[in-house]
């Protein structure tokens, strides 16, 4: 199956030469992927959700003068 529309990554700069892919004698394949119900996406958006969920609050640190790692707060200074 060739889908001349579908042709990502393609970039041409400057002017063709002779040594030059011919890249419109380059067959491409074409992939469809469907979900019509939604149902797919739906349990891909529930597991993530249930996911996080599980998960404790991000953490950040800073490294201090001393060289070790200082957990950041909320309310400290950027």
């Amino acid at each position: 199956m060739r889908h001349d529309h579908l042709q990502p990554g393609r970039i041409i700069e400057g002017r063709p030469r002779p040594d030059d892919v011919d890249t419109e004698s380059v067959g491409l394949y074409g992939f469809r992927v469907a979900d019509p119900t939604g149902r797919e996406q739906e349990a891909r958006e529930a597991h993530m959700r249930a996911v996080m969920s599980r998960m404790a609050p991000p953490r950040r640190y800073r490294m201090g003068d001393d060289g070790t790692l200082h957990e950041v707060g909320a309310d400290d200074p950027p």
